[in-house]
């Protein structure tokens, strides 16, 4: 089978995962004036606090050798307040070092809202670390419509029938943004529907 992607090895997929990760934490604890700390978990990830609860974001393979096998696309999935990794709890909640840096209680609630799903290649990813926090802050403070990102981001829902429909994501407004939790960069979502048609062929 032809495809417009590379073939990765799963060792291969994990390393850009990791290294987009690094980009990723990096640019957003430059660009979050609250504490948040890195976290120290399989997938690459971040946690911090927000509106008095504890709150997370990772990096995962969504597509790929590790997930999906060949010849699906690589393609990776920001993940914000969906599922808290093992090390939030295990390690950094049980550490008072951590707790005391993100001033939070032994037993604090974790974060299930604003939820995020963002896919993109591993290459876009670290440039939304930046973003994330003006996502959060605009999310907190009920903006009308979600902060420009730092490349175009489409809004993948499906009708009734099951029919699948992408939007603009800067053109939501209101709880409609806010709700939006699949996000897709352009790239990606081509790669995406490329796959599936030939699957479906």
């Amino acid at each position: 089978m032809v495809t417009s992607w590379p073939k990765l090895s799963p060792e291969k997929s994990r390393r850009a995962i990791r290294d987009a990760g690094v980009e990723f934490v990096n640019s957003f604890l430059s660009g979050y004036s609250n504490p948040a700390i890195q976290l120290r978990s399989r997938d690459p990830g971040v946690c911090w606090k927000a509106g008095g609860q504890l709150s997370y974001a990772t990096l995962h393979e969504f597509t790929g050798p590790n997930t999906s096998g060949y010849p699906a696309p690589h393609i990776v999935e920001l993940q914000v307040n969906v599922y808290p990794p093992p090390a939030l709890i295990s390690y950094h909640l049980a550490s008072a070092g951590s707790r005391r840096k993100l001033g939070v209680r032994a037993s604090p609630i974790i974060s299930t809202e604003p939820r995020l799903r963002l896919c993109c290649l591993p290459e876009e990813a670290g440039q939304f670390g930046s973003w994330l926090p003006g996502w959060i802050d605009a999310q907190f403070c009920r903006h009308k419509r979600p902060p420009a990102p730092p490349c175009e981001l489409l809004s993948w829902t499906w009708d009734a029938g099951g029919g699948s429909i992408q939007q603009p994501y800067v053109d939501l407004e209101d709880e409609t943004w806010r709700r939006a939790e699949a996000v897709w960069t352009p790239a990606a979502a081509a790669q995406h529907d490329e796959w599936v048609r030939q699957i479906e062929d």
